[in-house]
C-alpha cells in the first residue's frame, strides 16, 4: 500500500487543480509501480494513500508540486524504478500541461519513488 506525499505551492498550482491531481495519482502511481507477475505487488487505485500539505513558515526550498512515494521494495519493482518513476513524471507533466499548467515556466517540481523494506498490517 504506497503511501504519497504531495506537497504543493497553492500560490502557483490552483487547489482545484491539485484535487483533481490527486484522484489521477491514485490511477498514475498504481499503474506506474504494479508488477503483474507477482501477486503479492498488485496495485489498484484504491490501495494508494495521499496525503496533501502546503509550505508552512519553516519549510525550505520547497518547490511548486513535490510527490514523494513511499512504497514496498519488490524485487521486480526495484530493477526498473528509473522507468517507473519517469513514467509517473510523465503522467504528471501531461496532466498539469492538459489543464492548462506550463510546468516548465518558472514552476519547478519533482517526483522521488521511495522503495523500503516494509511490515504492514492492518488494524481492523
Amino acid at each position: 500500500m504506497p503511501l504519497v506525499s504531495l506537497h504543493y505551492r497553492p500560490e502557483n498550482l490552483p487547489e482545484e487543480l491539485v484535487k483533481k491531481l490527486v484522484i489521477e495519482l491514485t490511477d498514475i502511481i498504481s499503474s506506474a509501480l504494479d508488477v503483474p507477475e507477482d501477486s503479492s505487488a498488485r496495485l489498484k487505485q484504491k490501495d494508494i494513500e495521499i496525503r496533501v500539505s502546503t509550505p508552512g513558515p519553516m519549510d525550505v526550498n520547497a518547490q511548486d508540486l513535490e510527490i514523494v512515494v513511499h512504497a514496498h521494495e519488490y524485487p521486480a519493482r526495484a530493477a526498473n524504478i528509473e522507468e517507473r518513476t519517469g513514467k509517473i513524471k510523465e503522467s504528471v507533466y501531461v496532466f498539469l500541461r492538459s489543464n492548462g499548467l506550463e510546468p516548465y515556466d518558472d514552476f519547478e517540481g519533482f517526483i522521488w519513488v521511495l522503495l523500503h523494506k516494509t511490515g504492514f498490517a492492518k488494524i481492523c
